[in-house]
């Protein structure tokens, strides 16, 4: 029969990574220009305070690289300053994306991806970061309403207890931040919560101010995305400690 001990040592080394996915489009695919990594998303930072927190993570997605990167002579991939581990580069997030066109299927970067209800299925994520939204025109909001409650739904037929976080974009001005808090009240339940997760508030866009977080009003420089990791660390680690 089996001890109390060896049974907790049986169940730690039988559980797998915590399967991440983040889902969005250029703030969080981030981007290559030249021969640097110009926007490391907070994809980099936030696994790097995962990874240094000792949580077994594994960053699921279809897309692996940064926008604008050759895939025939990738950029070295960066390794935690603290660990010495090596980034997890998978991702669900492109450079330019509607929500419509997120779960309708597009060309990106010269590849064609399928409709998002065929490439979830490649992977059951236990935790979706959703920001996304930026693209989508103001004046159909409600549409991407409808898109972000499909992609939450089709995140729920791979695994029915996901656990969703959803951002208000770091573009405060944008109406998709007005029907996040809607579509959080609406989706949350105990078998698959979903957290609202403050993007907005405490970002600072414009370029020339004193603090700034991004290069060009949107897309976030390292200040902003290490704010953004901060932020989604946050409601994160408490469901992953």
């Amino acid at each position: 029969m089996l001890t109390v001990s060896l049974m907790l040592i049986l169940a730690i080394s039988c559980s797998g990574p915590i399967r991440i996915v983040c889902i969005g489009d250029s703030i969080s695919q981030g981007k290559v220009a030249g021969d640097t990594i110009k926007e490391f998303s907070y994809r980099l930072w936030l696994w790097q305070k995962l990874d240094s927190a000792g949580i077994k993570t594994d960053f699921v997605g279809s897309n692996s690289i940064w926008f604008n990167e050759n895939r025939e002579n990738l950029m070295a991939t960066p390794v935690s300053n603290y660990t010495k581990h090596t980034f997890d580069r998978n991702h669900e997030a492109f450079y330019g994306i509607r929500t419509d066109n997120f779960l309708s299927g597009f060309t990106h970067d010269s590849v064609k991806y399928e409709p998002f209800e065929k490439r979830v299925t490649s992977y059951k994520a236990d935790i979706a970061l959703i920001h996304i939204g930026t693209n989508d025109k103001d004046s159909l909001v409600e549409q991407t309403r409808e898109n972000i409650t499909a992609i939450i739904g089709l995140l729920r037929v791979q695994n029915p207890k996901i656990k969703v976080l959803l951002a208000q974009t770091n573009t405060g001005w944008k109406a998709v931040n007005k029907v996040v808090p809607v579509i959080v009240a609406t989706l949350n339940t105990p078998q698959s919560p979903v957290f609202m997760v403050d993007m907005a508030t405490g970002f600072i866009n414009k370029p020339d101010s004193v603090g700034s977080m991004t290069f060009d009003w949107v897309h976030p420089n390292v200040k902003g995305q290490q704010f953004m990791a901060e932020r989604w660390f946050t409601t994160l680690y408490p469901l992953v400690k």
